[in-house]
């Protein structure tokens, strides 16, 4: 009997092991959709196209390829072209999720509230709220390329010859959008410092440091291999503009050094003045969870009794770290696009993975010290998190003005195109001249202050340069006009004689052609 009671005890603790490893995966489901719709709701159950993502059916496939993104053809043949809010919305949550229960199989924390608000950080995370808002399009896309690094740092992690196999998430989530590969560095810094802490020997710490980095690298190459071989397939060249990758690794006229610098203290600068509302509370906290780090690293040292090689080892994989989540600018040569710093969410599980090494080695007579340190973490990611929502909704609710603006004003310039005497619909040549941001009815809303200068969310209206208009009359108002390119008109003297719109003679009948002036920019 005494036997079967401690194989029974046995089997009850096995079951609540797993179990609790099961229900941690369910918390952070549920977490990341709660708190996801609470954060991008709004733009999931909305229309509220903007900016890029007015391309409303998804068929940039040279231009993706020309960028190096070559497996976003294939997946947006899979999801469909048509860019819907709710099924990006449900996808990108999805996909998060599983990319957060990757990340807590590898780091196992053990505090479900520091869970909740870690899944509360990443879904709340500003990179995404700017995908939503301006760049819905791609919006999965990204939450899939990050799923795919993580997932090449897990099999590499998790199996003995995984690294075979984890360079190949790694290539895969680079071709999807590139900027995300620097969530795979940043996870296996994380690890490195975990295993640091832990008291693994040095020697095995750097063994996997050089696998990890070697596995990365390895799907760094694959990619590039692959993309120059898509592109001599499909007969299309790199772009060499805005946001182009034919000049990556070509860093002459560069200071290196300078760059490097720039590199490692940009994360800083963000920390300091976040994106995101409340911003002096914001930042209050990061000041808070800083000291915090400082001070977990500072019992862990001296209650661990590191080695000096482990402790030189912790002391670089904390000097790489802005590098490791920020590379992309380095190699960018100095871009930093709003879409690019989603991996800086890493940087606070730097907190969570000291927090989970130091609580082992307090005592009974500690315990109120671990829950104080454990309820000041959570509470300050809640305030982040909450800190995000604010600002997420308010962004929403901005695009949404944005696009009733649009319909209000458009809806006045196509009837005076109308009223033009001998105007066709479908026949008659129209070309807009101008932006819509810079006509003289154009105006800031300052209730929304200085909080969005961001990429696309800077405009007073839903197309913020002249091909995203046209995509608004074809796709949003399915206007049958005959549009024109500006380049052709806009150096004409006529053309440069007229006044803006509203002025009565800012829609002329040209040679053939309606010219519409809004705006003498």
């Amino acid at each position: 009997n005494q036997c079967k009671g401690k194989d029974f005890a046995n089997t009850i603790m096995i079951t609540f092991s797993i179990d609790k490893k099961k229900s941690s995966y369910i918390l952070i489901f549920l977490t990341t959709f709660l708190v996801g719709f609470w954060a991008h709701g709004y733009r999931y159950f909305n229309s509220l196209y903007s900016h890029d993502s007015l391309d409303i059916s998804q068929g940039d496939f040279a231009w993706q390829i020309s960028l190096g993104r070559f497996m976003q053809v294939p997946y947006i043949h899979f999801r469909g072209q048509l860019t819907s809010p709710m099924v990006i919305g449900v996808l990108s949550l999805l996909f998060l999720g599983c990319a957060l229960c990757i990340v807590q199989d590898l780091l196992s924390v053990a505090h479900m509230p520091l869970v909740m608000v870690v899944c509360a950080l990443f879904v709340t995370q500003p990179a995404l709220t700017f995908s939503n808002a301006s760049f819905i399009n791609w919006s999965d896309i990204y939450m899939l390329a990050l799923l795919l690094n993580v997932m090449g740092i897990w099999a590499t992690h998790r199996y003995k010859y995984g690294f075979l196999v984890g360079w190949i998430g790694i290539m895969l989530g680079t071709a999807l959008y590139q900027a995300y590969m620097c969530s795979a560095i940043a996870l296996a810094l994380l690890l490195l410092m975990r295993d640091i802490l832990g008291g693994t020997k040095s020697g095995t710490v750097i063994k996997s440091a050089v696998r990890d980095m070697a596995v990365v690298l390895c799907g760094l190459v694959t990619y590039a291999v692959s993309n120059k071989i898509v592109q001599t397939v499909t007969g299309i060249s790199s772009s060499d503009g805005y946001n182009g990758i034919a000049s990556v690794g070509d860093y002459s006229g560069i200071s290196i050094p300078k760059l490097l610098l720039d590199t490692f203290l940009y994360p800083f600068h963000f920390f300091s003045r976040p994106d995101t509302a409340h911003r002096s509370w914001v930042f209050a906290a990061h000041i808070l969870l800083a000291l915090v780090v400082i001070a977990l690293l500072i019992y862990s040292i001296g209650k661990k009794q590191l080695t000096v090689p482990n402790l030189g080892l912790l002391t670089l994989v904390l000097l790489f770290f802005p590098l490791g989540i920020n590379a992309v600018y380095f190699i960018s040569k100095g871009m930093a696009h709003d879409l690019m710093r989603f991996s800086y969410v890493f940087s606070y599980l730097i907190i969570v993975v000291l927090f989970e090494s130091v609580q082992k080695t307090l005592g009974g007579g500690d315990l109120r010290t671990k829950r104080i340190l454990q309820g000041t973490i959570a509470t300050s990611f809640a305030l982040i998190s909450f800190c995000n929502i604010i600002f997420s909704n308010g962004a929403y609710l901005k695009k949404d003005m944005e696009y009733t603006a649009t319909l209000s004003t458009m809806t006045r310039i196509l009837d005076r195109v109308e009223l033009v005497e001998g105007y066709i619909p479908q026949e008659t040549p129209v070309v807009f001249v101008g932006t819509l941001d810079e006509t003289p009815i154009s105006k800031d809303r300052q209730a929304f202050g200085d909080y969005y200068p961001y990429a696309g969310m800077s405009s007073h209206y839903a197309p913020t340069y002249n091909s995203t208009l046209n995509e608004y009359l074809i796709s949003v108002l399915g206007y049958p006009a005959n549009l024109q390119s500006e380049s052709d008109w806009v150096d004409r003297p006529e053309v440069q004689a007229m006044p803006a719109f509203p002025d009565k003679n800012s829609v002329q009948m040209i040679d053939g052609t309606v010219v519409v002036k809004l705006s003498d920019g």
